[in-house]
């Protein structure tokens, strides 16, 4: 960049998606930009006319990021012109538009190399004033990719909009910040084409493929051996599972995280900005905090992170090792898993830590099952503005979103901005402060219609679309009811615990571990594993003559030895973003107390390899 500060002024009528970019340029260029954030264009040519009264002698240089939308429906390039003089006016050296979304081909089979060149240059439309332009592009692609990556993927999606396939690929992509771009196959079915193309040029395509496949392909597995055995396996890659595995490799443990959907969990999929995590003064987006987090867990050596992969079942390992003082029995566990292929298998582990949060609560609606990912869908992406956008003919789409919590009301207000939002709230907004005051206000605006104490009772199939409306009706009473016109509907009430696979032993599985919970099926903590200390006599069986050999109780401690919890699947959790990653932390802070009882460092990690062991051997422990 030259000595002058270029100007950044970013155009975006998604508030969401405008504050997340902002976020993004300011990490990457820091004090050599200023940035100037407005909803449309006409915000943008009256900062670009202000610009002469503040600029130094040095007429300034200045890119303008806008969306292609942001001029009725109208291309990048309109977009540009739709600035008119005020660059001029500005006397600003150079000036360039950014927009990101290049022509759709009519099919897979146009996507050309040529295509795919075409779409890594344009990030895009380099559209200048003057002919310096593209020297400034060069210079600010440096700097926004201050670290040069010789091959990244590109990934094309070509699927119905509506189909559940389609929807949960472009959903798994944008989660794991893989670029990608999504275009309709022109027919109703739930059949994708994934086109994947690295820098090198090199592209395949897949038909129908797997979450677990495409994260093979992208290059996202660090899969451990069906032999290796953990230190600690993690299930669950939300903020305590990733905060849990930072602090264990710090600590020399070889950790596994096991995560089934993608990076962050419920938080990696939140709308919201998270204002009161420490280190954050101006806030943070949930999706930016998990992106920066599985970073750091995947750069250590002692991690392995496999995404699309859910644990099935929990059991006691029965293994007998050498540690150099005869044959002993270990206390380990086996994970049994399963990916989205269908394969199968277990890994050995000396300790676990379920943080696996919580599966979408269903809303309880007649017909709801046909419809989930087909038009209803459980969490709500910045990306899905996109989907509500009005059609060719400029109407409005009809937005159901059900739920009165922090999620629901941002859901609301990002979407009420591109269509027209029906908010079903089972009692009362739950939110206060500025985000219900602003809910309210867009209520009385008209731009959001609330029904408060209704819930949804039933879906209306439609002639063209899955569903044509949803029946609500008074949470206390059966009548009335009333249909509301509904082109896609969020539901956005929380979760159940995603701990089915913690159910206690049914009497054919003698090892399955023995994890209390209580009657929603959430994990007691704070426990006295039972048994304790585990005592076996010479032929292997348990001696059940430990009652009166209770230790200390340990945070985070299950009725499993070895096994902490942590996270909302931990009973009376606080459900928080910042306090689940503080309990992800000082989980292992209880395991280093747990391999320090007695010769625990020994029979829990009994492997001669492993650093941690032999850093608690040396230890004493």
């Amino acid at each position: 960049m030259s000595e002058e500060k270029l100007v950044v002024v970013l155009s975006d009528p998604d508030r969401q998606r405008l504050g997340a970019l902002r976020e993004t340029l300011d990490d990457r260029l820091g004090n050599d930009a200023r940035l100037i954030t407005t909803p449309d264009l006409d915000r943008a040519r009256e900062a670009l006319r202000a610009l002469p009264s503040e600029a130094s002698a040095e007429p300034p240089q200045v890119v303008v990021v806008a969306d292609e939308d942001a001029v009725a429906g109208e291309t990048g390039r309109t977009a540009l012109s739709a600035l008119g003089d005020a660059p001029d006016e500005a006397g600003v050296a150079e000036t360039l538009l950014l927009t990101a979304r290049p022509p759709a081909p009519d099919g897979i089979g146009d996507v050309t190399p040529e295509y795919l060149a075409a779409l890594r240059d344009e990030p895009v439309a380099l559209l200048h004033r003057p002919s310096e332009t593209e020297d400034l592009a060069l210079r600010l692609t440096r700097r926004l990719l201050p670290e040069p990556v010789p091959e990244y993927p590109l990934v094309v999606v070509f699927g119905d909009r509506l189909s559940p396939r389609a929807h949960r690929t472009k959903r798994f992509l944008a989660l794991n910040r893989i670029n990608h771009l999504a275009f309709p196959s022109g027919t109703p079915t739930d059949e994708i084409r994934v086109l994947i193309e690295w820098g090198s040029g090199h592209h395949t395509v897949h038909a129908d493929p797997s979450l677990t496949t495409l994260a093979k392909e992208l290059g996202l597995f660090q899969r451990g051996g069906e032999g290796q055995r953990f230190d600690l396996v993690v299930t669950g890659g939300g903020p305590a599972g990733l905060a849990g595995a930072v602090s264990s490799a710090a600590m020399g443990f070889s950790t596994l995280v096991l995560e089934d959907d993608a990076p962050g969990g419920q938080a990696g999929t939140g709308i919201n900005r998270i204002e009161n995590y420490l280190g954050f003064p101006g806030g943070i987006s949930a999706p930016s905090l998990i992106r920066r987090a599985l970073s750091q867990v995947v750069r250590s050596r002692y991690t392995y992170w496999m995404p699309t992969v859910t644990a099935t079942a929990l059991e006691r390992e029965i293994l007998t090792v050498d540690l150099g003082q005869g044959n002993v029995r270990l206390k380990r566990y086996r994970v049994h898993w399963r990916d989205q292929d269908g394969a199968t298998g277990t890994y050995s582990a000396g300790m676990v830590l379920p943080a696996c949060g919580r599966r979408p609560r269903r809303i309880g609606a007649q017909d709801e099952e046909k419809y989930v990912d087909r038009g209803l869908y459980y969490d709500a992406l910045p990306g899905d503005a996109d989907l509500l956008r009005p059609g060719p003919g400029g109407a409005r789409k009809k937005v159901v979103i059900v739920g009165g919590g922090d999620t629901a009301e941002r859901a609301a207000v990002l979407f009420s901005a591109v269509a027209d939002v029906i908010l079903v709230v089972r009692s009362d907004l739950s939110m206060g402060g500025p985000l219900r005051e602003e809910v309210e206000a867009l209520a009385t605006e008209k731009k959001v219609t609330l029904y408060k104490e209704w819930t949804v009772r039933e879906f209306v199939a439609g002639e063209i679309r899955p569903f044509s409306h949803v029946v609500i009706r008074p949470t206390r009473s059966a009548t009335p009811t009333k249909a509301i016109p509904a082109d896609f509907v969020f539901a956005l009430i929380g979760g159940v615990p995603a701990t089915e696979w913690l159910r206690p032993p049914d009497g054919r599985n003698p090892n399955a571990a023995r994890v209390a919970r209580d009657g929603n099926g959430f994990v007691l903590t704070e426990q006295i594993p039972w048994p304790y200390p585990r005592k076996y006599k010479p032929n292997g069986e348990e001696d059940p003559d430990t009652e009166n050999q209770k230790p200390k109780v340990l945070a985070f401690q299950t009725t499993e030895e070895g096994l902490f919890a942590a996270d909302d699947v931990r009973a009376a959790s606080v459900q928080r973003i910042a306090q689940a990653a503080g309990e992800g932390a000082a989980a292992t802070v209880s395991m280093d107390a747990h391999l320090r009882r007695g010769d625990n460092a020994g029979l829990v990690l009994g492997d001669t390899v492993s650093k941690a062991y032999r850093y608690y051997r040396r230890a004493g422990k």
